[in-house]
């Protein structure tokens, strides 16, 4: 049996030898990080220690960069990319295959757009699905709708994907949707929502902070996370269908507006 302190060792070497051979590129205005060891490049953080975003207004990532004459594909992004960044768009190229929905957490963004031939992302009306459209990955958080219609090809609502929505007070999710992830709208605006037949879960947080004021839960639900609930301090009513749920025990936590009475089966 190898030994386990040899392997976290090669790991933190290969780890810190890729690191090192991170540059930083720069073009109009966006920071980019070079990886000469993966042959690829991704978009660097934009914004100072000061938590003072650099980049702002619509921005157009580049499919690749050039360095020492050299072309790298752009393929991802750092977490906190724009960060504290006042963007108001993000055009993504072809070349990019990963993207986290806290990049595009920025409170002044309304519209993701995606490159046709992309083949790992689409966009309809600024919002941000898989390219299947089966996940929904990103509605953006200043987009200025009050209500919206999830398509009915959407099997997934994703981490983070509508968290922070300051706009947004309502949702039509489809009856085909069967997962709903954590975070996926927490501290959102939404005030009433029922969620229908087919969801089998939500995962942990998902309406962590939000403004609900009511919810009812259908009866296909079969797995609830930690903390769904948690923090709902506007939160008057809960309504299930399948006794045999189990609501974790912090699932209510801090909902102060909310007494067992008004968790009715």
């Amino acid at each position: 049996m190898k030994n386990p302190f040899f392997i976290i060792l090669i790991i933190l070497i290969t780890h810190t030898f890729s690191y090192s051979q991170e540059k930083k590129v720069k073009i109009e205005g966006v920071t980019y990080l070079v990886n000469l060891y993966s042959k690829t490049a991704k978009v660097g953080n934009n914004y100072t220690q000061f938590k003072k975003g650099k980049v702002e207004g619509d921005v157009i990532i580049k499919p690749s960069v050039v360095f020492k004459k050299k072309e790298y594909p752009v393929t991802s992004f750092d977490e906190s990319a724009f960060a504290f960044c006042a963007i108001t768009s993000i055009t993504l190229p072809n070349s990019i295959q990963n993207f986290n929905a806290q990049i595009s957490g920025s409170k002044t963004l309304k519209e993701i757009i995606v490159s046709d031939d992309n083949p790992y992302f689409s966009t309809v009306n600024g919002v941000l699905y898989n390219k299947e459209m089966t996940e929904i990955l990103r509605f953006p958080i200043a987009k200025q709708e009050e209500s919206f219609v999830l398509p009915s090809t959407v099997l997934t609502i994703g981490t983070n994907s509508f968290a922070g929505c300051s706009k947004l007070n309502s949702i039509q999710i489809s009856n085909k949707t069967t997962t709903i992830k954590e975070n996926a709208f927490w501290d959102c605006e939404l005030k009433n929502i029922e969620i229908p037949e087919g969801v089998e879960v939500i995962g942990e947080n998902a309406f962590e902070f939000s403004s609900l004021v009511s919810i009812k839960l259908p009866y296909s639900l079969k797995e609830i996370g930690e903390g769904i609930l948690r923090y709902c301090s506007n939160l008057e009513y809960v309504v299930y269908k399948n006794k045999k749920i189990k609501f974790p025990e912090n699932t209510f936590e801090h909902c102060t507006k909310l007494t067992k009475n008004k968790i009715v089966y």
